[in-house]
């Protein structure tokens, strides 16, 4: 393996441990590893996800073959980018529908939709919001579109319920709540993007 993708392997582990995006698992094994030691674990959980990353990277054909396909370095360098992407990408996928908060929002916007015009247009919400909510430059603007959205039903029903004021602190609430929520789930995906 060539030197430069160690670096950029130590590089991402180095980042998920900085920005907590890291595996518990391999955190877990690494612990064990050092004695419980937290210093020394952080040293062991690099070295493992080094490991693992090395591990995950998949060629189609052995470096040798591929240089002499393409005449040099750069055919490995984008195999070895579009693995990360894909690692990167699976990753963010996970983080989106591991989040309790979203997939309550995703599938009351997809029922809302559900009802109103058809279930498949229903459906067709619930993915749109889960692939938009991937992409870094609109994933802002989902998360507070959608704390407005919850905000705006807050208010109605708080309105309802306790009259204008009710309204008012019941779609703060809920705007503040839902809002913090997707603010963090956004934040999270970023880290991850850059890695």
């Amino acid at each position: 393996m060539d030197q430069t993708y160690d670096e950029q392997f130590y590089d991402v582990a180095v980042k998920e441990l900085q920005s907590d995006q890291f595996s518990e698992k391999l955190w877990s094994k690494a612990l064990a590893k050092s004695g419980f030691d937290e210093s020394k674990a952080k040293s062991a959980y690099v070295e493992l996800r080094v490991e693992q990353l090395k591990g995950n990277l998949v060629l189609d054909k052995p470096l040798s073959e591929t240089e002499e396909e393409i005449g040099g370095v750069e055919k490995k360098t984008i195999t070895i980018e579009q693995d990360v992407k894909g690692h990167k990408l699976g990753a963010i996928m996970e983080n989106i529908l591991s989040n309790p908060m979203f997939i309550g929002q995703t599938l009351a916007v997809a029922t809302g939709v559900g009802l109103g015009k058809s279930w498949v247009m229903g459906a067709g919400a619930a993915v749109g919001l889960t692939i938009a909510m991937a992409i870094p430059v609109i994933s802002g603007y989902v998360g507070f579109t959608l704390a407005a959205l919850f905000g705006l039903l807050g208010y109605a029903l708080g309105n309802a319920l306790w009259g204008e004021t009710g309204g008012y602190w019941t779609a703060g609430i809920i705007f503040l709540l839902v809002w913090g929520k997707n603010l963090e789930l956004v934040k999270k995906n970023r880290a991850i993007n850059e890695l």
